[in-house]
């Protein structure tokens, strides 16, 4: 089968180069704006290709001939209309997208509305699609979510949370992901259907603090604070400030629950995710190696 793949070289997109590389009969093409990127994509055996999903004619002239897509690119963007247009212009008959739980927020964040219309348009279109939507994801040392918590945990003596801290989260790890898009793409049992791709068990956020704490064998404490002072401080900081390093917004989302059941992605093609405790000590070990 010919694979053309999109976001290939980004967090989630290198997993999934490596999780793929253990099928056969394969040819795989891997769409980056760069050369420097040429080296991770060879290492591999697949085809770099200079493209950008911005330009629909690149778009189509890197797809012709190709099955099957696999787009890792975020869907925030705008520009699934473009990927989705060429594709079918292409002969592309199998796709797989990758979106996010994000779109089921309460808030009215910018991307939501983009990304709702970009899931919509790859259900309105010719192919045979499946869309993947990941909680945060997390996992190694490029990662820019967890383990920005677990070095922050283990510089402060105390942490302040907003409200309970009860607000649950469930993270999943990125090769759990990468391993979830590669089987889901080549799955009978995932036409045409969307799934969430979460972790083994959901976490309140106080819980993600000991976990973190425990892994780290540190002690901290915590002070729960009312959430609506919190947040009128950061909307302010945000007014004086050109980089405040948090936004109110992001205060609000963390306080989401943002539990999501994968029971379904689990039976149809065996999506079976590490636990957070598992995935934290994990990438606490990989810090404590690349620090000694």
């Amino acid at each position: 089968m010919k694979i053309i793949i999109t976001g290939g070289t980004g967090f989630t997109g290198k997993r999934v180069l490596k999780a793929i590389s253990g099928k056969s009969d394969l040819q795989i093409r891997v769409l980056t704006r760069s050369e420097e990127h040429f080296r991770l994509i060879e290492q591999y055996g697949y085809e770099p290709y200079l493209a950008d999903v911005k330009d629909k004619n690149q778009l189509k002239e890197a797809m012709e001939g190709f099955e099957g897509l696999i787009n890792i690119v975020s869907l925030g963007f705008g520009d699934a209309e473009n990927i989705v247009k060429s594709a079918e212009e292409a002969g592309i008959k199998r796709a797989l997208f990758v979106s996010t739980t994000a779109v089921k927020t309460t808030l009215k964040a910018n991307s939501k509305k983009v990304r709702l219309e970009a899931e919509e348009t790859i259900k309105k279109s010719s192919l045979n699609w499946t869309i993947i939507r990941p909680t945060m994801i997390y996992g190694g040392l490029d990662d820019r979510n967890i383990i920005r918590f677990i070095k922050f945990v283990r510089k402060m003596p105390f942490l302040i949370i907003p409200g309970s801290g009860e607000f649950l989260q469930q993270p999943v790890h990125v090769e759990d992901l990468a391993k979830g898009i590669v089987d889901a793409f080549f799955s009978e049992n995932t036409s045409y259907k969307t799934y969430n791709l979460s972790g083994a068990f959901p976490v309140s956020f106080n819980q993600m603090i000991q976990i973190v704490s425990d892994g780290l064998k540190v002690k901290r404490k915590v002070f729960h604070f009312p959430a609506e002072p919190i947040i009128a401080i950061f909307s302010f900081l945000e007014k004086i400030l050109n980089k405040p390093f948090l936004k109110s917004e992001q205060i609000k989302r963390l306080m989401e629950d943002k539990s999501f059941f994968h029971w379904d992605a689990e039976k149809d093609f065996g999506f079976e995710p590490r636990n957070f405790i598992d995935g934290v000590n994990e990438e606490i070990r990989l810090l404590k190696k690349l620090e000694q």
